[in-house]
């Protein structure tokens, strides 16, 4: 849920243990207090916890372009370029729009981990 992710991801930009700063070098840096990089921050673990949903649906979309079109354009010799703009990414767009869709719905609301 929403406030482990938050209890998660403040122990990560914890200033004097946090990993992040561990494994950056940054020593006591507070990625929290100032409001430029918290927004940032915040905006980071928002993807870091909506990009796993993306993908999946991304994968279902690729998962479901037929083969015989690939292997139709394969005997067309047609290159990789054209079988993903005229095959691929035509297929997948409403998926992905649905995705975009979904997204922006979660953008919108409050920020929930703030």
């Amino acid at each position: 849920s929403m406030a482990v992710v938050g209890l998660f991801w403040k122990l990560l930009y914890d200033p004097s243990w946090g990993v992040i700063n561990y494994a950056l070098g940054l020593g006591n840096f507070e990625w929290l207090a100032d409001p430029k990089m918290a927004l940032y921050a915040v905006a980071l673990t928002d993807i870091w916890m909506w990009s796993p949903f993306v993908m999946l649906l991304s994968l279902a979309g690729l998962s479901a372009v037929p083969k015989h079109l690939y292997e139709a354009a394969a005997i067309d010799r047609a290159g990789p370029f054209y079988t993903f703009f005229r095959i691929t990414l035509p297929l997948v767009a409403p998926i992905l729009m649905i995705a975009i869709i979904f997204r922006t719905m979660e953008a919108f609301k409050t920020f929930d981990l703030a």
